[in-house]
């Protein structure tokens, strides 16, 4: 040491005696006093250390937590800044430097500053931040899907990626008060359940169940073992903490989701805040999604009364047209015949223009109600069928109006098909060219029927004035809205093109196997 202050003092230029190197020596030491005791009184840890990570220094803030050290506590080679994970629990930022001693050479100081709550804060900061943009992707996928199961497994799937459970399930009140388990978490993926899989249970029987769905509120249980009676609402065992939250729709629970876990007391109030918030966002994708199921089932109500409407319909006329041709018009036949004898018995010209004048009128009604039973009911569309009852009304069309009509049939092979098919299709056909003649001033008419990979396609094109399709929904063009209606029935598409001045192309295509085999 006494080298070293010599040395130093050299360097300043200050006179080498031994009186002043002894007062140097003292005013180093208190210095170096001076220096220590600011250290040990620093609210950070502080350690002095050699070169063999033996400690030469240690405050107070250190010794009080940690006790006297002997050696450095963290690992050799420490960064000049790094973080060290104190024995207590708590983070420290340690930055290293150089530290130059009168005594000692190589030694290096480092100082710790607590920054646990810092580095909570951080990672609260980053959990929020994350668990943001886990509910974020949940809201976009969960309004993809108007489909009730796709929105439930979705829920699961996202769920699992904010709280690690082993198992899961989502349940729905149905009528009576009895709740079904719709898709469930096994362990390894989530699984939509068929209707004849669901367990079903009394909202009533299950006290937790009815708790959640008649208040409204989530339920934690932190050790199901310590419930006297616990049973899993799904039917599964193995749990040792269970968390229930309920789902809303319009309002009102509409049933609830659980999260199992086999370790005790997992579930925090940390993940029921999770599970409630992804619960609000589920809730209005389920609502959704009751919403469209129940504009279905309308819907296919509709359809169902629609097609029965049009089978009643039909059944009449083809009543009323083999009574016509059964029972009118043998009558009028054998008035006919009738007044043909009576002509042979006459011998004045009188009455035998009269008679041949009333054979004329009977004549043209038996025509007439030909004509009219064809139209109600066209025997050939029952007889043999679809090509042939379409051919006979294009040609009588083309007779009585003047016009080119060409029809072109393919892929029928002579086979039938459905009844109600049939019909639908030939009154689509037949309410449409009845529009060409009446509204369309055209020349033309192109029937095309095509048969092709299980549907039917029918296409009527004319030549006329057009019209704008986007105007079509008054009364006058009822006849467009019942093709669309008889096409609708049957699980089929109506597409209408045409502009003022260019003519019009309608479009149908339907299934060829009838989904509904009672029309």
């Amino acid at each position: 040491m006494t080298e070293s202050v010599d040395n130093q003092l050299r360097c300043l230029g200050m006179p080498h005696s031994p009186h002043k190197i002894e007062s140097a020596h003292g005013e180093v030491a208190a210095e170096r006093q001076r220096f220590f005791s600011l250290l040990d009184e620093l609210p950070l840890l502080v350690l002095v250390c050699a070169l063999d990570r033996s400690v030469r220094f240690a405050n107070r803030y250190f010794r009080e937590r940690f006790g006297t050290p002997v050696s450095a506590p963290w690992e050799p080679g420490l960064p000049e800044h790094s973080e060290w994970a104190a024995a207590d629990g708590r983070t420290y930022q340690v930055d290293t430097h150089p530290f130059a001693d009168a005594d000692e050479d190589g030694l290096t100081l480092a100082l710790g500053l607590d920054v646990t709550e810092r580095k909570l804060a951080h990672e609260a900061e980053q959990r929020a931040r994350s668990t943001a943009d886990a509910l974020r992707e949940a809201t976009v996928a969960l309004t993809r899907s108007l489909d009730r199961e796709t929105v439930l497994t979705t829920l699961l799937d996202h769920l699992r990626r904010l709280v690690l459970f082993d198992r899961a399930s989502v349940m729905l009140l149905e009528e009576a008060s009895r709740v079904s388990v719709r898709a469930v978490f096994d362990g390894d993926r989530v699984v939509p359940l068929a209707p004849a899989e669901r367990p079903e249970f009394l909202a009533s029987d299950h006290p937790v169940v009815h708790r959640i769905l008649t208040t409204g509120t989530a339920v934690l249980i932190p050790d199901t073992g310590a419930l006297p009676g616990w049973i899993s609402p799904d039917g599964r065992s193995g749990e040792s903490s269970w968390l229930g939250v309920p789902l809303f729709a319009r309002g009102t629970v509409a049933g609830l989701f659980s999260l199992s876990k086999q370790e005790v007391r997992y579930f925090n109030d940390e993940h029921v805040r999770v599970a409630e918030a992804l619960s609000s966002q589920a809730s209005v994708a389920v609502e959704n999604a009751i919403l469209f199921e129940q504009m279905q089932t309308a819907t296919e109500r509709m359809q169902t009364l629609s097609r029965r409407l049009v089978e009643v319909q039909e059944n009449e006329r083809r009543t009323v047209a083999r009574e016509l041709h059964d029972e009118a018009a043998q009558a009028l036949v054998s008035l006919r015949y009738g007044l043909q004898l009576l002509e042979r018995e006459t011998g004045g010209e009188g009455v035998a223009a009269r008679v041949a004048e009333l054979k004329q009128t009977t004549d043209a009604v038996i025509e007439s109600l030909h004509r009219l039973a064809g139209a109600l009911r066209p025997a050939s569309l029952d007889l043999v069928g679809l090509e042939a009852a379409l051919r006979q009304h294009l040609h009588s069309i083309e007779s009585k109006w003047r016009l080119t009509v060409r029809f072109k049939a393919r892929g029928l092979n002579g086979e039938r098909l459905p009844a109600a098919v049939e019909t639908a299709l030939y009154r689509v056909v037949q309410e449409a060219v009845t529009n060409v003649v009446r509204h369309a001033a055209a020349t033309r008419i192109d029937v095309l029927v095509e048969r092709r990979d299980g549907r039917v396609v029918v296409v009527v094109e004319d030549d006329g004035k057009g019209f704008a399709p986007a105007t079509a929904g008054g009364a006058e063009h009822l006849g467009l809205i019942g093709m669309r209606e008889r096409a609708e029935a049957l699980g089929g598409t109506l597409t209408i093109e045409s502009a003022p001045g260019e003519g019009t192309t309608i479009a149908v295509e339907v299934a060829c196997d009838d989904p509904h085999p009672a029309c």
